[in-house]
């Protein structure tokens, strides 16, 4: 906020100390207002009218270090939108917090059985600093929420197709952009007709992550779908009934939380204490019986 301030200052003086120089700025100023009115436009329609968008759920991940997740109703449209790339991104704006608009990574796909756009962020700053404590207030209903997007940035998806292997390595919340990446580049995939055709043949996502609260999270809501798919999954092997596998999807989490020494394995089912969950709906998150969606896949 202080740099707007102090920007907008030295504006002002700048056309004071010569006047011609507003000749030069006027096309900025208009390009800018050009742009940014009908998102203000918007923002007050949604606050006044909607009452921002629904938070149909959130849950404070317990044993995280600060991680939280967001989960709102997603329309057939926003759908469409968010299926032309993965890794697309949305701006938030919390009034009572902040007027200013944060960007955060959408962890969910137009492909989701639930059909919900899920955002999964760690406080770090401010603005997520208050979110956090805002959302784990249940004496006060849900906070106004406004969104803006979609918005996207290099496709990662068309790219990693043009290769025979891909390998991903991300870190802590920095898993949030490769949710929707792997999930996509799967059902891109088994979308084909004949998987002879794809040029991709194996996927390698390494995830180094202290937080066994954010693994324990990320495995039972986000990976769990890995699991549901291979049972219907008919572009596993050739079509001349072979067990030559065409594809693989390999996910190895890498525990760092821990001493070396410590030979405990790591536990999927929370120990004792339940994460803070604020539901709306009555709906839940994850399938008890996708607790363990690896089996020796994944290595911790």
């Amino acid at each position: 906020m202080s740099h707007i301030v102090t920007g907008s200052v030295m504006l002002i003086f700048a056309i004071l100390h010569f006047r011609f120089i507003v000749v030069y700025i006027l096309p900025s100023l208009l390009y800018y207002f050009c742009t940014t009115s009908p998102v203000m436009i918007q923002m007050v329609a949604k606050f006044f009218l909607d009452k921002g968008c629904k938070l149909e759920q959130s849950t404070i991940i317990g044993n995280s270090n600060g991680c939280a997740e967001m989960v709102f109703p997603k329309t057939a449209t926003c759908s469409i939108v968010e299926g032309r790339q993965a890794a697309p991104f949305v701006r938030v704006c919390v009034p009572e917090i902040s007027l200013l608009w944060y960007p955060f990574t959408v962890a969910t796909t137009p492909h989701d059985r639930n059909s919900r756009l899920k955002i999964l962020f760690r406080q770090y700053g401010y603005f997520t600093t208050s979110l956090l404590l805002r959302l784990k207030d249940e004496r006060r209903p849900p906070p106004i929420i406004l969104i803006d997007g979609y918005y996207f940035g290099p496709d990662w998806v068309t790219a990693s197709m043009r290769h025979d292997e891909v390998l991903l390595v991300a870190g802590g919340i920095g898993i949030t952009p490769f949710l929707s990446m792997i999930r996509m580049l799967h059902d891109t995939i088994i979308s084909l007709e004949c998987c002879d055709h794809v040029r991709l043949r194996r996927i390698r996502l390494h995830w180094f992550c202290r937080d066994e609260g954010l693994i324990r999270h990320v495995i039972n809501s986000h990976f769990s779908y890995f699991k549901r798919s291979c049972r219907t999954n008919n572009c596993e092997y050739g079509s001349d009934s072979s067990n030559e596998q065409l594809f693989s999807i390999q996910i190895q989490v890498h525990f760092t939380g821990k001493d070396v020494e410590d030979k405990t394995p790591f536990c999927l089912e929370e120990p004792i204490s339940i994460p803070t969950e604020r539901t709306n709906t009555s709906s839940d998150t994850s399938d008890s019986s996708d607790s363990d969606p690896y089996q020796g896949e994944c290595g911790w």
